[in-house]
């Protein structure tokens, strides 16, 4: 009989050897897990201090900023809500080093200028410091970002000129300063920047005319500019911006006519040319993605397109606070003269288009003749969306109500409680979020005052509202408004 064999060496010797190693490589790899580079940990570190900022644990664990949310490979806009926050890569020096690719500030209320230790966060591609009340102008150093593709400084105090070594951002995809103090040109260095996709200027004040090479920019799908303080400026550019989706160009003192080849491209669906000075007839043809297009407060002529009358078309002509309203075949449709913008006014509209109903309408119960009085006992019971057009079967609740608040934003007592369009349209669209409204809006139904007389006229809708004032209660109602409009006639004379 053969001895049985032991069990040392041989095998089970290299098996242990095995186990020693790899243990050891995993001891290793632990004490190499990847930390931050030290001098964006100062640098991040130095922003905080000065604003008063503290990390989020999510993503700043045991004082690692680069870890945690902060590197777990999810996209950060599946994250909207946590701020501030950072993103990073922790692929450099064969997975030992991480740098702060990702910076968000948003809406932190914090003062002051940009802080100069930002530059020393050269490896960033997405800033978002918006809706802060940043000063000052934005400093030369932001053209050493060289990788930076989405830059957001919107509704914010900044001022002065925009920056030359803004130019060198080549890879930007989105650039959005909107709502803040802006001076100066429009650089045309805008129209280097090839891989813009999203342009955001509106709310500032510019100086035109909007610079051609904005032509250039054929990957833009959206384009915001406005509220550009002199200068006059044509649409010949858009011709080659197939991409665009939406395009805002309100209040720009844009003079011609709307080019047949701007409402023929394939992708636009929003247009906004409202508050300009474009002459002459509509083209006789839109593209088929067309949904929104506001033309109100210009001095257009001739007689509608059959487009205009479209039941899939939103279109805005209003042009003046004398309107009345007309039905051709099936379709409500405004019919309106050129004069000034008022921003109650199209407070009134939005929330008329919204009601499918004119602003008042005698022949209804007491609680529904005027239509924002009837909504206000509507939002004071968290019930507003009950003024939404009845023959509306379905609809998006919550883009619903966004338009029913601005609306009453819109009809504020004193224009200075009241939006510029600019943030109208912003908080339409969804960019700018909207504020509680906590003031009852004042409820006119169109005056007309002139040489200090008061006089006044209604919207006609197809039988459905007459012109009597004659009643106490009216006469009484529309007193109560002379203050609001003394306010509005000083401030659009």
């Amino acid at each position: 009989m053969q001895p049985r064999r032991r069990c040392v060496g041989g095998v089970s010797g290299q098996l242990v050897w095995v186990v020693l190693v790899w243990s050891w490589r995993m001891l290793v790899e632990a004490q190499q897990a990847p930390k931050t580079d030290p001098i964006e940990v100062a640098a991040l570190n130095a922003i905080f201090a000065r604003w008063g900022l503290t990390a989020s644990p999510q993503w700043n664990i045991s004082g690692e900023p680069c870890s945690g949310f902060a590197s777990d490979g999810i996209d950060w806009d599946n994250r909207p809500n946590i701020t501030p926050f950072i993103k990073c890569d922790c692929s450099y020096n064969t997975n030992t080093v991480c740098h702060i690719t990702r910076l968000r500030l948003r809406e932190l209320n914090v003062i002051g200028q940009i802080p100069s230790e930002l530059q020393n966060l050269t490896y960033l591609v997405d800033l978002d410091m918006g809706r802060n009340y940043l000063t000052g102008a934005i400093p030369s150093f932001i053209g050493t970002f060289s990788r930076m593709q989405y830059l957001s400084l919107g509704s914010s105090a900044l001022s002065g000129p925009l920056p030359k070594e803004l130019g060198n951002l080549t890879n930007l995809i989105s650039l959005r300063v909107s709502d803040n103090e802006f001076t100066g040109k429009i650089p045309d260095y805008l129209g280097s920047l090839p891989n813009l996709v999203e342009l955001a200027f509106h709310g500032n004040s510019f100086e035109g005319p909007i610079p051609e090479s904005l032509s250039n920019l054929t990957k833009l799908t959206t384009l915001r500019l406005g509220d550009i303080v002199n200068g006059s400026s044509s649409l010949a550019f858009i011709s080659n911006l197939a991409s665009l989706s939406l395009l805002d160009l309100s209040f720009n003192n844009i003079t011609g006519q709307i080019p047949q080849s701007l409402l023929n491209l394939g992708n636009i669906q929003s247009l906004f040319l409202g508050n300009n000075s474009l002459t002459g007839r509509l083209p006789e043809v839109i593209s088929s993605s067309l949904k929104t297009i506001d033309l109100s407060y210009n001095q257009l002529n001739g007689s509608l397109p059959s487009w205009a009358t479209q039941n899939n078309l939103q279109f805005n002509k209003y042009q003046s606070k004398f309107y009345t309203y007309s039905k051709n075949n099936g379709t409500t449709e405004r019919i309106i003269q050129p004069e000034k913008a008022d921003i109650f006014a199209f407070g009134v509209l939005m929330l008329e288009i919204v009601a499918g109903r004119p602003n008042t309408i005698n022949s209804l119960e007491e609680s529904k003749i005027y239509l924002f009085e009837w909504l206000w006992s509507l939002y004071e019971k968290a019930q507003a969306l009950g003024i939404v057009d009845p023959s509306l079967k379905e609809f998006n609740k919550d883009e619903a109500f966004r338009v029913i608040c601005v609306a009453l934003l819109c009809t504020q007592g004193s224009p200075h409680q009241r939006p510029p369009m600019s943030k109208v349209v912003a908080m339409l669209t969804g960019e700018a979020e909207v504020a509680e409204v906590v003031a009852k809006p004042s409820y006119i139904n169109e005056w007309l005052l002139r040489d200090g007389n008061q006089s006044y006229i209604t919207c006609s809708y197809t039988g459905s509202t007459t012109s009597d004032f004659s009643t106490k209660r009216e006469n009484t109602h529309l007193l109560s408004q002379q203050r609001s409009l003394e306010l509005d006639t000083k401030e659009v004379s």
